[in-house]
């Protein structure tokens, strides 16, 4: 028993330890259009983020990143690395315990006090919505994700789709992933009916 719990102490010893070597951030504000402390409204917590086409998403925070930061990127649908407005501060308080002393904060943190961060690009999105992750990425290329959120552009509904109710009162679209159980039992109701009616007619 006394071995079980050493062998359990120094496993979750050396768990946190990796924890703490990797990476801690922090995700801290996200403003839609506003980007100053004084006058942006905290969304962050909003799932989905709901914007309009054409409008500004700002965010704040920091990374205490392994090897120190490099950038912060996001990604839209897991797609390709995107990036941001170059708005760094230097974080020189993040160097000591608890956080990462190997990072020496040098612009750890992301956007300030007077400017949120902008995700450049954003207002170019169709509508639509849209998953994004935004990731730091370290000076020796590992990344972390710092944040990941639902984003809903306009209606929601992309471009070229106008989402009118089919005959069945459904949005007009073609079946998907989740009709499949109900299209499987109708083709196998079928296929009952048809061979009880051919066993009928060789009788």
């Amino acid at each position: 028993m006394k071995k079980i719990l050493i062998i359990a102490v120094v496993t979750l010893t050396a768990v946190l330890l990796t924890v703490g070597a990797s990476a801690m951030y922090s995700f801290d504000r996200l403003f839609v259009n506003e980007y100053a402390l004084a006058s942006g409204t905290d969304r962050q917590t909003e799932d989905p983020v709901q914007i309009r086409k054409g409008d500004k998403v700002y965010i704040l925070g920091w990374s205490a990143i392994e090897g120190g930061l490099r950038e912060i990127v996001y990604t839209v649908d897991g797609g390709e690395q995107h990036t941001v407005e170059n708005n760094y501060r230097d974080r020189a308080d993040l160097t000591g315990a608890p956080y990462n002393a190997a990072n020496n904060g040098a612009h750890a943190g992301f956007g300030t006090d007077e400017r949120a961060m902008e995700l450049t690009g954003i207002d170019s999105l169709s509508d639509g919505t849209y998953v994004i992750s935004v990731m730091a990425i370290s000076e020796n290329g590992t990344s972390e994700t710092i944040k990941t959120f639902n984003l809903k552009v306009g209606s929601g509904t992309p471009d070229g789709q106008t989402g009118e109710a089919g005959q069945n009162g459904q949005t007009g679209q073609n079946p998907g992933t989740a009709d499949a159980p109900v299209i499987a039992a109708a083709v196998a109701a079928f296929i009952s009916l048809s061979g009880l009616t051919l066993i009928k007619k060789r009788r």
